[in-house]
């Protein structure tokens, strides 16, 4: 009678097998932390829900690059600026994409 038992796992699990215990707690650790980072709300983005027409502001990309094509590379950086200036203040880049209705 022949047995083989093979307690060799495979190498795309080796990474979590020899460590340990404290491996498998650390794995343990980043899917809860992962999971809780999914949960919570990223202030930083929730502005960016509130804009109703990105249109304004997606044509002053394309005036960028108008720019650029154009080799008119000071009115491209005032654009830039310009762009820049409005990404920067949550406030001011929701009352231009406003529609005029509002």
């Amino acid at each position: 009678m022949y047995l083989f038992n093979e307690k060799v796992f495979s190498s795309s699990l080796s990474l979590l097998t020899e460590s340990g215990i404290l491996g498998m707690y650390l794995i343990y650790f980043m899917i809860i932390l992962g999971l809780l980072q999914d949960m919570t709300i990223k202030i930083d983005e929730i502005w960016l829900e509130d804009i109703d027409n990105p249109e304004k502001l997606l044509t002053k990309c394309f005036e960028v690059y108008l720019a650029r094509d154009m080799k008119n590379f000071e009115l491209e950086q005032e654009l830039v600026d310009e762009l820049v200036f409005i990404m920067r203040s949550p406030d001011l880049c929701i009352r231009l994409s406003r529609d005029e209705e509002d």
